[in-house]
């Protein structure tokens, strides 16, 4: 089964804060280790998406493309396969 949810940053970041208190930040250890995972998921998909419109010449490709090249730079991340 397949869901669609639209997600805002606060309702990923909700909690994240150093509580001073070990079992409410145990709490947020774990929380970013699972956005670290949800997060990586992501950008293995946009790995692919860059990998597929790579060399392409359709406008609809170089558009895809221009906004993944800004995203790398905005994020300081490179999403090409073979450097990760």
């Amino acid at each position: 089964m397949k869901v669609n949810v639209e997600l805002e940053s606060k309702s990923l970041t909700s909690g994240l804060s150093f509580h001073g208190e070990t079992y409410a930040d145990e709490i947020v250890v774990e929380k970013i280790s699972e956005l670290s995972d949800f997060l990586d998921d992501i950008l293995d998909e946009l790995r692919h998406l860059n990998w597929s419109v790579e060399d392409r010449n359709e406008g609809s490709a170089k558009d895809i493309k221009k906004q993944l090249d800004k995203l790398e730079k905005v994020l300081g991340i490179n999403l090409s396969f073979e450097e990760n």
